[in-house]
C-alpha cells in the first residue's frame, strides 16, 4: 500500500493581501518611509552592538556541577567566567563583567 499525498490549494500572496485587505485598510502602517527615518531622532538612546561567540567545552560532572552552583549564585556563566577571568589579572572587556539589561537570571 501506498500514500499519495492530498494536493493542498494554497493562495498565492496576491489572493492573501486581497482578501485581508478590507480588515487591514484602518491598521496603521508597519514601517516608516526612508525619509521619516532621517528626520526624526531616536526616542532612546541604543547601546552599540558588539560581536559574540558561542564558547562551548566539555568537563567532568562535579566541574559542571559547580559552575552551575556559581551560575546561580553569581547571575550567569559568562560572569563566573569574565570575574575568573579579571581576578586573575586578565584584561577583560567591561560589557563582559556586567550583566546585560533586561535579561533573566539564574535564581539559586
Amino acid at each position: 500500500m501506498t500514500l499519495k499525498r492530498t494536493p493542498i490549494q494554497r493562495p498565492g500572496g496576491a489572493e492573501l493581501v486581497r482578501r485581508i485587505a478590507e480588515e487591514t485598510q484602518e491598521l496603521p502602517p508597519t514601517r516608516r518611509e526612508a525619509t521619516d527615518l532621517v528626520q526624526t531622532p531616536p526616542l532612546v538612546s541604543v547601546a552599540p552592538i558588539t560581536a559574540t561567540e558561542q564558547i562551548n567545552f566539555r568537563g567532568s560532572p562535579e566541574m559542571a556541577r559547580l559552575l552551575a552552583k556559581l551560575a546561580a549564585e553569581q547571575g550567569s556563566i559568562r560572569l563566573v567566567i569574565a570575574r575568573l577571568l579579571s581576578a586573575a589579572g586578565h584584561d577583560v572587556p567591561q560589557i563582559d563583567l556586567a550583566p546585560p539589561p533586561g535579561r533573566r537570571r539564574l535564581l539559586g
